[in-house]
């Protein structure tokens, strides 16, 4: 399993705007191959006087599902959040392998 994270550093002044976005975004990237599901985490005390934070972890079977993302789908993907909220936010991108699960 692999874990995509999407670190987000949203403008306040659109900040709803961008929260409505996102989970449809999302949503449409869970029906993309691969793709199992997605979490949306606000992180504690993150937060700027200008800006708010946000975290996706999106959860795929494996890493060449994540290959197949950037080479047919990142593009287009990306491409309506640009669009649509311009230099208004950015993102930051990271890729963990899972090792190890331990449950209870």
């Amino acid at each position: 399993m692999v874990i995509y994270e999407v670190n987000l550093a949203i403008d306040e002044a659109i900040y709803p705007q961008f929260q409505l976005w996102l989970k449809k975004h999302v949503s449409e990237m869970l029906q993309l191959p691969g793709f199992m599901q997605a979490r949306i985490l606000k992180p504690e005390n993150e937060r700027t006087e200008d800006q708010e934070k946000l975290t996706v972890q999106y959860y795929l079977e494996n890493r060449e599902s994540l290959n197949v993302y950037f080479a047919e789908f990142a593009p287009k993907m990306r491409e309506e959040g640009l669009n649509l909220f311009k230099d208004k936010f950015s993102a930051q991108r990271r890729i963990f392998e899972v090792h190890d699960t331990i449950v209870k």
